[in-house]
């Protein structure tokens, strides 16, 4: 009895193997947490929770694959924050191929391809660009473990995309028609900075042509932080 209780205190300080690629990246954050129903799935499943989706809804493997797959430390340079990603199962009904099909994560295919318009504009390359949701398991607010994923590929900018997404980044009641396109400087733990960026959801820019305007003079300033400008 000895020896087996031994073995159990050495199996519990041992550190455990990744479950899934995002896990291998960031250890066990939002998108790695398994929820109690789906122990026997075959498939790793990483589990997001909305008012939004259905109860079941999971933030799995397969998008986290999808999200981080091609990403380097080395060639990130911003990181888009909107509020909650899609179903996987609805989502990949509209997959094309390529960089899009990440942008379809988190938009309707119409949306997702106006976005990715911009970010053409931009001058940023697929493989500068990393893409997250805010609303995490059980509604919760996962600004922490978006700087998790900042604190490892170290953009030089978030960029939040409406107005849920910035209140739950900069944890403030301001108004984005009052903060658009405004830098606020963030510290990493080890007290280097990055800069966040709040601007319009893409949504509304595709349904209000008069924010056209408004959209491509914050993404500008954007550009000209990043050397981006031609």
């Amino acid at each position: 009895m000895k020896d087996v209780f031994k073995q159990k205190l050495l199996d519990l300080r041992s550190p455990q193997p990744p479950r899934t690629f995002s896990e291998a990246l960031f250890g066990v954050c939002f998108w790695a947490q398994k929820k109690s129903k789906i122990q026997e799935s075959s498939v790793p499943m990483i589990s997001i929770n909305d008012e939004a989706f259905d109860p079941d809804f999971t933030f799995n493997a397969q998008q986290a694959d999808l999200i981080f797959k091609n990403k380097q430390t080395s060639q990130v340079k911003v990181l888009f924050i909107t509020e909650k990603f899609r179903n996987w199962d609805e989502a990949s009904l509209e997959f094309k191929s390529g960089f899009i099909n990440e942008l379809i994560m988190a938009f309707p295919l119409q949306t997702a391809e106006l976005f990715e318009r911009m970010i053409k504009a931009m001058n940023l390359t697929s493989e500068e660009v990393i893409i997250l949701p805010l609303i995490g398991l059980d509604d919760k607010n996962c600004s922490s473990d978006v700087f998790k994923v900042a604190e490892r590929f170290r953009p030089e900018v978030v960029i939040t995309l409406g107005s849920s997404a910035t209140t739950g980044i900069l944890k403030s009641s301001d108004r984005l028609s009052l903060i658009h396109g405004q830098f606020f400087s963030r510290k990493h733990s080890d007290q280097s900075t990055f800069q966040v960026v709040p601007l319009f959801h893409p949504s509304i820019i595709e349904t209000n042509q008069n924010m056209k305007k408004t959209a491509w003079s914050d993404m500008q300033k954007i550009m000209k932080y990043l050397k981006k400008l031609p």
